[in-house]
């Protein structure tokens, strides 16, 4: 499988954020089978990242902040590197992640973005890599709002997931989506 759906959880809405939750699955966009799966709770690093009242508030009556009792929490550092770490093995593991998946193209990658330049210099995928699944929602069903989602990323990543195999298969008719090895051999039988 060759794409990963990524969610997160952070005190904000803009990048410089603090984050409080990452949750990644590895999945076939075409089926929404799924494959290996991360998530963290997070201890955000009180003096790097950014926090708002308004979203703390949001979080608090959601009871996603602070961590809910009993879960286990890492220090951001940690979790960076532990994620940065799974991505690393996807590959010996038969994954080559080539498209990153979320659910809008405004929230997820553009927080991540400093946390991964802080941590590791760079995101840890090519500029072009992300996709919005937020999107094709959309395009495959205009007047239909998606099920409320549980504020939990990995959770978050099960429903978007479910979301997008089911908008493909809408706009493609229920036939199975092309993928980047049917067009080179389409391409080769040219």
């Amino acid at each position: 499988m060759k794409d990963l759906f990524l969610d997160i959880e952070a005190l904000g809405r803009k990048p410089g954020s603090a984050i409080i939750q990452l949750g990644a699955i590895v999945f076939d966009p075409a089926t929404g089978e799924t494959a290996s799966e991360f998530h963290r709770y997070i201890q955000p690093h009180p003096d790097r990242f950014t926090a708002d009242l308004g979203t703390l508030a949001w979080h608090a009556e959601k009871g996603t902040w602070p961590h809910p009792a009993g879960v286990e929490v890492m220090d951001e550092d940690v979790a960076i590197i532990e994620f940065m770490s799974w991505l690393g093995t996807l590959g010996i593991a038969g994954h080559q992640i080539t498209d990153i998946w979320t659910w809008g193209i405004t929230y997820d990658i553009p927080i991540l973005a400093p946390v991964f330049d802080h941590y590791a210099g760079s995101q840890p995928w090519k500029y072009h890599a992300p996709s919005d699944a937020r999107s094709f929602w959309k395009r495959a069903f205009p007047d239909v709002r998606h099920a409320d989602r549980p504020h939990h990323a990995l959770e978050d990543c099960r429903h978007g997931i479910k979301d997008l195999a089911a908008a493909l298969s809408e706009l493609t008719g229920g036939e199975r989506v092309a993928t980047d090895e049917d067009l080179r051999t389409s391409l080769e039988e040219l």
